[in-house]
């Protein structure tokens, strides 16, 4: 998945959980720019995978139709399937690594800093 597919899940996910969610809003939750934000609504809604009804004044009421739901739930699938082949890839250099760090007698490493790709590293350090 690309940045723009990954945005659009981040778009719908929000929307499952509060249809009635401000742009502005749903910008600062799904860290994406406003302007881009807009954009991706817009290809949503051509896609038909949202629907958009104004409420009172200004406020807009965003729902996602069956053919979204049915978007968001293989988008998120392809979204795992990239996940793990990307940990599968990155735990394998791990312990590549530690045998050949194991064949030069070196046994102690130290990892520094606290984030996904450090907590892998643990993880396949101690398997």
């Amino acid at each position: 998945m690309n940045k723009q597919e990954i945005a659009k899940l981040k778009i719908l996910t929000e929307l499952v959980s509060n249809s009635r969610v401000t742009q502005r809003d749903l910008s600062k939750l799904t860290d994406i720019s406003l302007s881009y934000l807009n954009g991706y609504i817009k290809q949503l809604i051509q896609r038909e995978l949202i629907l958009v009804k104004k409420m009172d004044g200004k406020r807009l009421l965003y729902n996602l139709t069956p053919k979204g739901m049915l978007e968001k739930v293989r988008m998120t699938t392809e979204y795992a399937k990239q996940s793990i082949k990307h940990y599968s890839r990155l735990r394998e250099k791990v312990i590549h690594l530690c045998s050949e760090l194991e064949q030069n007698r070196l046994t102690r490493i130290v990892i520094c800093g606290i984030s996904e790709p450090a907590e892998i590293v643990y993880i396949a350090t101690i398997e």
